[in-house]
């Protein structure tokens, strides 16, 4: 009948949802092409990602704090990374959609931004993404960017994800020679920080 038709259309839906995110973060498990690197500014990404979700955001219940990225992006110089801009706008925008999914109404996420000096090597943008609860058990925060993992916690719910988002930041992330970690947050929920390389920029 037509209620199991419907049932079943979305179920195929999300097996090739499901299959387009397996073979996008397969893809870019392996190091982009040097060619499409160019210096590009991650911080007008993010605004842009930003931008994108925030009616999302708004119609969930949400706040969205991310006053700091913007005070950042204001600097002079700029923070420049090299890297293939569409591939990091995925990111922001699956950091995002992470944070969306998995915050309860009413709660926050509040993203910063900040340039740490080098340690070793070149120095690095830090991006900050706090949400609210619920949070993920510390047993579980190792597996979270494993590819098909989806934490058995409150987080969980039931939202359609395919466990393969955090994968693919993660993947993308390496291959532009930073990091992705994930501990808990003091909001409540999930703290990601991310970490890039950043060029040097005289302009």
């Amino acid at each position: 009948d037509d209620k199991t038709a419907l049932r079943l259309h979305r179920q195929v839906m999300r097996l090739i949802q499901l299959v387009a995110d397996l073979r996008e973060s397969l893809d870019t498990a392996a190091p982009a092409s040097s060619s499409a690197r160019v210096p590009v500014h991650p911080l007008s990404i993010l605004s842009e990602a930003l931008a994108n979700m925030a009616p999302r955001f708004a119609q969930a219940g949400l706040t969205l704090e991310h006053g700091g990225v913007d005070l950042l992006s204001t600097h002079t110089p700029a923070p420049l990374v090299l890297g293939d801009s569409q591939q990091l706008h995925q990111v922001f925008l699956n950091l995002l959609e992470n944070s969306l999914r998995y915050t309860d109404a009413g709660g926050l996420l509040r993203i910063a931004a900040s340039v740490l000096p080098p340690a070793d090597g070149a120095p690095q943008l830090q991006v900050q993404l706090d949400d609210s609860a619920p949070g993920v058990p510390a047993h579980e925060l190792p597996r979270i960017f494993d590819r098909l993992y989806r934490a058995e916690s409150s987080r969980n719910r039931d939202h359609g994800g395919s466990g393969l988002g955090l994968a693919i930041c993660r993947a993308i992330v390496l291959a532009h020679g930073g990091t992705l970690t994930a501990e808990p947050s003091p909001l409540g929920g999930l703290r990601i920080t991310l970490q890039l390389p950043l060029l040097d920029n005289p302009s």
